[in-house]
């Protein structure tokens, strides 16, 4: 556990936290300023310490689309209403403007602003309804 300079080839300082606790995965991430590399160690071991630390490396490399995608090509299949739910899907990857962030910086408001934006195309009992089979649908 430690936060460490690190200096680039052009001479920049970057900081990296390193931290390794038994029962959890290896952490690191590097930042531009020492203070946010302290505020992150902190916040990091706290959430380890309390068992609330989730590892948020893979959502951040993947999108929804991503997702959505693998969601559909191995679950979707094996369900009875497989051809509705991918129907649902492409919907979702037409009109979503979140489909091409990372999972990791998805928030509610951005979940709130399709629905409404999709309100004035089509009847909100079917704006639910793709939102449950993309977002929470997923089992």
């Amino acid at each position: 556990m430690s936060v460490k300079p690190i200096k680039g080839t052009n001479g920049d300082i970057t900081y990296q936290v390193l931290i390794r606790r038994k029962g959890h995965r290896t952490v690191s991430k590097n930042f531009k300023k020492k203070a946010l590399a302290d505020k992150f160690e902190r916040q990091t071991l706290t959430e380890m310490d309390n068992y609330g630390f989730v590892d948020m490396s893979k959502a951040e490399k993947m999108t929804f689309k991503e997702a959505l995608e693998q969601y559909v090509e191995q679950v979707t299949p094996s369900k009875k209403g497989a051809k509705t739910e991918g129907y649902r899907s492409n919907a979702i990857k037409r009109h979503a403007k979140f489909v091409d962030m990372s999972l990791a910086r998805i928030r509610p408001t951005d979940i709130r602003k399709y629905r409404i934006q999709r309100l004035a195309t089509i009847a909100a009992s079917t704006a639910d309804q793709q939102i449950v089979a993309g977002i929470a649908g997923q089992d």
